[in-house]
């Protein structure tokens, strides 16, 4: 798999969303998902429960103001509608990351097999090690500014 054509494509069948509010993991989970746009045959609260089982067991938080939300098990049904939801925090939230720096910046990962779903999350994890990408999420950019930028990594 071409993990830099994977991240482009799933984060174009998610979207960019801006200003979710919250004070904790939960409530801003809970808020992202009442605005997102589930993929096929998955209901928002289906996607709620999967996300807040899996916080319960681990946060999700990375690092360097970054989490990567997503179930424990996949939850979508077909390889094409995996998405990565990337939502921006209306302000930072202790999120219980590594590093102790609270979260601005979610990356919501739902996928529908385990490599994939792996490969992914290695790609972000990877990304946000680097400063430039994370001067460029600095700028809050959209989903197809970042499926580009992700693109030009190639």
């Amino acid at each position: 798999m071409d993990e830099a054509v994977s991240l482009s494509d799933w984060v174009r069948r998610g979207e960019t969303y801006y200003n979710i509010p919250g004070d904790n993991p939960a409530q801003v989970l809970e808020n992202a998902v009442k605005i997102m746009r589930p993929p096929p045959g998955l209901t928002r609260e289906a996607v709620t429960v999967a996300l807040l089982a899996r916080e319960s067991v681990m946060s999700t938080a990375i690092g360097l103001g970054f989490a990567v939300p997503h179930p424990r098990e996949t939850i979508v049904e077909h390889d094409s509608d995996a998405m990565i939801a990337v939502c921006y925090l209306e302000h930072l939230v202790d999120w219980a990351a590594p590093d102790g720096q609270a979260v601005g910046t979610l990356f919501v990962v739902l996928s529908a097999d385990h490599s994939g779903h792996l490969a992914v999350l290695s790609s972000i994890a990877a990304a946000v090690q680097e400063e430039k990408f994370r001067e460029f999420i600095d700028g809050k950019p959209t989903r197809e500014e970042l499926a580009v930028y992700w693109e030009k990594k190639r």
